[in-house]
């Protein structure tokens, strides 16, 4: 029945309590009393329930699979297993509380349901109450007398005179916890199945009338009838939970030999009929027919000994073929089911919307075997959409014909075979000019290519404008990548048309960074590359020249934003060794190209000078295009340095510089030269992309205008990477200095770097108990109305104070100062808070007014605060024990976990902070544990002079307590030296000092923080600002270059040194840069 998606009933997303959960319990030995298989057929013995004449009811072998001696141990397996089959009702089992409790429905919070129900018509009305009244008999059904009232109503079966009943379970379902399980997928579920010597189908018997509902849960069942209040005893078809918990409690109880979709299980037999071969033990019985019974025989017995039944007459224990979830599986393969094909053949024509959703429900369930399906179907679909008129043409009547030609044909897709012995899988792939094909498949025995599956992805603009020999690469990634779930760990045969991809994945140079990351995930996979020809290559060749559709998605790498940056254009070159390069690699090596434009000006143009290979490279091999310099005579000279000046002289005109006179002069200048030679009237140096040479280039703007190209044009790369880059290709003494520098004041890279340091920290000597005190709020889960606990902390003895609030506001945190801080322990010197709202206003006037200085923390700094921020951790846990312990929320225990905290003993100095305030410690319940003790405290109470001996002890404790109090001060501000002296040794720590007037930038806080993709896009730093002052704690007061201030002071790690170019970058040359871009000093 066809219920509109925003008409759907959704159970609630909430967690299942352990007492809600299904519970399975099969226990260790329930295969131990397994029976066994017998070699030889016995002679049948009619049992309790299968008897001769129930027997010749069954069609056990319709596809006359079995000889007959194989059919009699058939019949021994079902007979020794006759208690897990049932012929009618009365012999349905129930399956045993004690593997499976009854099933609990869980549910929220809700208001009990009451619906009036649907009149039964009075023509069936006698029919049905006989059925109801059979299902009471049966226990099904039982009285109720619950406060719940659901909808109900009979539909009729095909059978004449049979009916089922319906309930309407929508209300229950509204209010139940979802169960998140979920049902196998389907493709995946089929494909196992597929490929088998044999298989078998089992049905249980009413299978949801097999598992018992938990009493507490039956009341939310109950319906109206003229028997009177009923509620159900056993699952409730229609639940939200239903399907899953019965197809889990199945898949535990049949085990490992059968594969479960809900109430239908299939046992799949061996993967080969192993050539007929028999078992040693009877001749007549062959090897693969007894493997299986084997697994039917387990299969059974779990079953009967759960005490739950399969239906005999829908049993199906051995067939050929089997139609499984609308698609019929069989040795061959799997396609789809014959009734499938006939209710798609016989449909003429749709006259409706709706009529069009049926048929492309029905149809799409063979999507799997139709090639470009969503292109087929496409004038269909259209129809579907809103506002759309309905108008039924040819067009629509030829897409449904082309459905129906290919389902007719009713092909055999194959599951790929696994294990040592498995032959290598092959995956054809093809790029065409607007999409990629491919497609999965494996050899069987006779050498015969067999497809399991296929697909196509459409190019968007920009991966339709690659060059060829960039397509066909990025068609085997995204193929890798489609079928990764196949190919992992495999060997795979990447069989393609294009005959320089095998070159390309054996010699993976660095032809641009997305390139790169295409080579680094194909190259994951273990896979060979075999060429064919591109009439051999036809089925993925069709899948990739297909027009992209309006409702296609284009999956594509996610990497834009760096792709669109990455130009394929040449490299400078030019050596003999690249004179004799391969026509085909010339032709299609396109991938090579580099990840930025050098200028063309400074390309070697002489008609007797090779091109780089690199350079044909360009547009599958156009040589003029990248030829953009002048012959011998018409270029222009660049400049040089004076050392290369005359290594250029000496190789062009013979002339050696000044000073060469003598023998050792003379060879330390040939051996620099030697590393040197001319072209196109331009010095380069030896080495270089497979020895073409790197120009020299030392004008200081062509440095910096490459350097340019090679950082910011092609992905903002580090210092290593960048300096390679040009390396290869051009040189200059201080390449790497100047690279280094020049990335150093790139400003996008400035914004965007993620690290960060630490900064020094400075110990502080606590003063006396409650001078100085921390001040904070931390979140708590919501109870009784309050999530927010407010906690003050003496910084010397650690005494905590705290309370739960409902709102964190100025009003509630200055009530609590007042009564549970200043009327107990006094004005403090001193309190330290974090930059919160809750923190001023009404907070600022109360302190402000009696004195008290307020320090607050820079944002994002909670270590400025630890003495409060490190107690919370154990504070909180306290809570949350005693509220459990005690069973009260947490705002209850607050009181208790306070003065649990306040004595216990610290480690630092030895004592607790009630010592430290009151100068003894507490009486506790622990001091009365033990009748002993109880007796010295009463004896002291009772012995006046004793008890004049402890009040007098206890003066002298107090007359030294203050000693105690310095001793715990000193040891606090030791600890906290050499605290801060061990981590001001890490390599991270900085001494964070800025001058007045310095550059600076500001971190992104947000874009560290939150985690959403549109957050970190932003920079990671903002700026730049300027340093007005910093603090003597370490606060850094900035304002813009404007100089409007900053309002708040920022720490240190959260500023960083801004370092400017001193000068423009020069102009980029329109004919060799996509976008001009001059940055600013």
């Amino acid at each position: 029945m066809y219920k509109p998606v925003a008409r759907k009933v959704r159970p609630v997303a909430t967690n299942i309590t352990e007492d809600d959960r299904v519970k399975i319990n099969i226990p260790p030995d329930f295969e131990d009393d397994l029976p066994q298989v017998p070699f030889s057929a016995p002679a049948f013995e009619p049992g309790e329930r299968l008897t001769q004449a129930r027997l010749d009811e069954l069609d056990l072998d319709p596809d006359k699979l079995l000889n007959d001696e194989e059919r009699k141990i058939l019949v021994a397996v079902i007979r020794q297993n006759e208690l897990a089959l049932a012929f009618d009702e009365t012999e349905k089992g129930v399956v045993d509380p004690d593997i499976v409790p009854p099933v609990k429905i869980p549910v929220v919070e809700h208001t009990p349901w009451h619906h009036r129900n649907i009149p039964i018509p009075a023509a069936i009305k006698k029919d049905v109450l006989r059925l109801l009244q059979d299902k009471v008999d049966s226990g099904l059904y039982e009285p109720s007398s619950a406060g719940y009232t659901s909808k109900w109503f009979a539909v009729a079966k095909k059978q004449k005179g049979q009916y089922r009943i319906v309930h309407d379970l929508q209300p229950l379902n509204g209010v139940s916890a979802r169960n998140p399980g979920g049902l196998p997928q389907i493709d995946a579920f089929v494909g196992e199945l597929s490929g088998k010597a044999c298989i078998g189908t089992l049905d249980h018997f009413s299978g949801f009338d097999q598992v018992w509902l938990a009493v507490e849960s039956r009341d939310f069942t109950t319906f109206e009838t003229e028997l009177g209040r009923l509620r159900h005893t056993r699952l409730p078809q229609g639940g939200t939970n239903s399907c899953v918990v019965f197809h889990y409690i199945v898949v535990a109880i049949v085990g490992r030999d059968g594969k479960v979709y809900v109430d239908d299980t299939f046992i799949p037999g061996p993967d080969s009929t192993y050539d007929d071969e028999p078992i040693p033990e009877n001749p007549k019985v062959r090897r693969f027919v007894y493997e299986y019974l084997v697994k039917l025989n387990r299969v059974l017995s779990r079953v009967g000994k759960a005490k739950m039944t399969i239906s005999a007459r829908k049993m199906a224990p051995i067939r050929r073929t089997a139609e499984v979830l609308g698609q019929e599986v069989s040795p061959e393969g799997r396609r789809v089911a014959k009734g499938k094909v006939e209710a798609i053949e016989k449909w003429s024509r749709c006259s409706t919307v709706s009529e069009v959703r049926s048929f492309l429900g029905i149809a799409g369930q063979a999507r799997a075997w139709i090639p470009n399906y969503s292109a087929v179907v496409k004038p269909l679909t259209n129809l579907t959409r809103k506002g759309v008129v309905f108008d039924w043409g040819e067009e629509q009547q030829k897409a449904m014909d082309a459905v129906k030609q290919v389902v007719a044909q009713r092909t055999h897709l194959v599951e790929l075979k696994y294990g040592e012995d498995m032959k290598p899988i092959k995956l054809g792939v093809d790029a065409g000019p607007l999409a990629c094909g491919f497609w999965l498949g494996q050899d069987d025995e006779g050498g015969v290519t067999h497809v399991a599956r296929y697909g196509s992805l459409p190019f968007n603009d920009r991966e339709q404008a690659y060059s060829q020999a960039k397509r066909e690469l990025y068609a085997i990634f995204r193929a890798l990548k489609f079928f990764r779930h196949w190919l992992w760990g495999t060997r795979v045969i990447v069989l393609s048309d294009a005959m320089f991809i095998k070159g390309m994945l054996a010699n993976p140079e660095l032809p641009n960074s997305a390139m790169t990351r295409w080579l680094a995930y194909v190259m994951l996979f273990d896979l060979a590359v075999q060429h064919v020809k591109a009439k051999d290559n036809e089925l993925a060749d069709g899948l990739s020249r297909r027009p992209p559709q309006p409702d296609d998605v284009s999956v594509t790498d996610d990497e834009e934003w760096l792709t669109d940056r990455l130009e394929d254009l040449p490299s400078a070159g030019g050596s003999d060794e690249t004179q004799n390069v391969d026509q085909t690699i010339l032709e299609h090596s396109h991938s090579y190209s580099t990840s930025f434009t050098p200028d063309p000006s400074l390309l070697p143009t002489s008609e007797i000078e090779p091109v780089d290979l690199f350079s044909l490279l360009v547009d599958g091999g156009n040589v003029s295009s990248v030829s953009a310099g002048v012959g011998v005579e018409g270029s222009t000279i660049r400049t040089l340095s004076d050392e290369h000046q005359g290594v250029f002289d000496f190789l062009a005109l013979g002339k050696k510089p000044a000073g060469v006179n003598d023998f050792a002069s003379n060879k330390r200048f040939l051996k620099k030269a030697s590393q040197y030679f001319v072209a196109g009237r331009a010095l380069w140096r030896r080495g270089g992309i497979e020895g073409a040479g790197r120009l020299v280039v030392d004008e200081k703007g062509e440095q910096e205008r490459l350097m340019g190209l090679a950082h910011e044009e092609s992905g903002h790369k580090g210092v290593q990477a960048t300096a390679q880059q040009l390396e290869k290709r051009y040189f200059w003494t201080s390449l790497w200095a100047d690279v280094r520098s020049w990335i150093e004041t790139c400003d996008a890279c400035q914004k965007r770097e993620r690290s960060s340091s630490e900064a020094m920290i400075r110990p502080t000597a606590p003063p006396d108990p409650f001078q100085r005190i921390g001040l904070d709020i931390t979140y708590m889960p919501k109870a009784l109305g309050r999530r927010y606990l407010v906690v003050v902390r003496d910084d010397l003895s650690g005494w905590v104070e705290a309370r739960a609030l409902k709102r964190k506001t100025a009003r509630a945190v200055a009530r609590f100062l007042v009564e549970d801080v200043l009327t107990r322990h006094g004005l403090p010197l001193q309190v330290t808070t974090d930059q919160g709202t809750e923190f001023k206003g009404v907070v600022d006037v109360l302190l402000n007014k009696y004195k008290v200085d307020i320090t607050r923390t820079s944002p994002y700094n909670p270590r400025a605060n630890g003495a409060v921020e490190r107690g919370h951790g154990p504070l909180k846990e306290a809570i949350i024990h005693i509220a459990r312990l005690l069973d009260v929320p947490w705002p209850q225990a607050v009181e208790l976990a306070c003065w649990i905290d306040r004595t216990t003993v610290r480690r630092q100095y030895g004592h607790s902070p009630f010592f430290l305030l009151h100068g003894h410690e507490p009486l506790l319940p622990l001091d009365l544990a033990g009748p002993l003790l109880i007796e010295k405290y009463q004896s002291i109470l009772d012995d006046k002079a004793a008890l004049a001996a402890t009040v007098a002890d206890r003066i002298n404790r107090l007359a030294s307590h203050q000693l105690v109090v310095n001793l715990a001060r000193k040891a606090k501000t030791d600890a906290r030296a050499i605290s801060s002296a061990h981590r001001n040794l890490q390599e991270s720590l900085v001494e964070p000092n800025f001058s007045p007037g310095q550059l600076v930038l500001i971190r992104n806080l947000k874009a560290i923080e939150i985690k959403k993709s549109e957050i970190k896009l932003q920079d990671t730093w903002h700026g730049p600002y300027k340093v007005v002052w910093q603090g003597i704690n370490g606060g850094v007061h900035l304002s813009t270059l404007e100089g409007i201030a900053l309002p708040s002071a920022f720490h240190p790690t959260h500023v960083k040194r801004y370092r400017p170019r001193i000068k423009a970058l020069l102009q980029r040359d329109p004919a060799t840069t996509t976008k001009d871009v001059v940055e600013k000093p």
